[in-house]
């Protein structure tokens, strides 16, 4: 669990590298998903607005995110369902094989036990579902740090709140993790 309950990522506005890295994980995301439609995907730590699940729309079934905070205007979309709440007051309540695709995209590093989240990921993902990772690299990792800390073009808040890079474990790539087969990176 993160310390930040009170703030989801760009509930107080998207600074311009916060776009790009948007753009970029949208960019991955839908590398990875580029043949696959009518799929029921969960997003934790969707972030206030929500930006890569609503991108996804047209190859949704049923869009489901979890954050601190939603955007009320998300609240009434057809075919989304929002829980406010900490990915880890969620995640047991939600049932077992029948996601096709759990996304953590930038998420995995604020957590305090990633385990018990990408432990709790498999569950929820049915055997032909599909595990979405993106966590900074360490060159990554000093981009944010001189975005936030000496140009102020990112919230230092955001990199604070970082509680690992899990770069080392995962090579810091968007990860698209079959439920049943091994971990390919692209």
């Amino acid at each position: 669990m993160t310390l930040r309950t009170h703030e989801s990522y760009g509930q107080g506005g998207l600074t311009l590298a916060d776009r790009a890295g948007v753009w970029l994980s949208q960019l991955a995301i839908r590398r990875c998903l580029h043949n696959r439609k009518n799929l029921e995907v969960l997003e934790l730590g969707c972030g206030y607005y929500a930006s890569n699940l609503i991108a996804l729309k047209p190859k949704l079934k049923r869009g489901i995110g979890v954050d601190f905070r939603i955007a009320p205007e998300l609240q009434t979309l057809e075919g989304f369902t929002f829980h406010q709440a900490t990915i880890e007051e969620v995640l047991p309540k939600l049932e077992s094989n029948t996601l096709d695709v759990v996304m953590l995209i930038s998420v995995l590093e604020h957590l305090v036990d990633p385990r018990f989240v990408v432990q709790s990921a498999w569950r929820l993902l049915r055997p032909s579902g599909l595990l979405l990772i993106n966590v900074p690299t360490w060159f990554g990792k000093r981009f944010l740090e001189l975005s936030a800390f000496r140009l102020g073009f990112s919230p230092k808040l955001e990199i604070d709140d970082h509680k690992c890079i899990t770069a080392n474990a995962i090579s810091g790539r968007c990860w698209c993790v079959p439920a049943s087969s091994q971990v390919r990176c692209n």
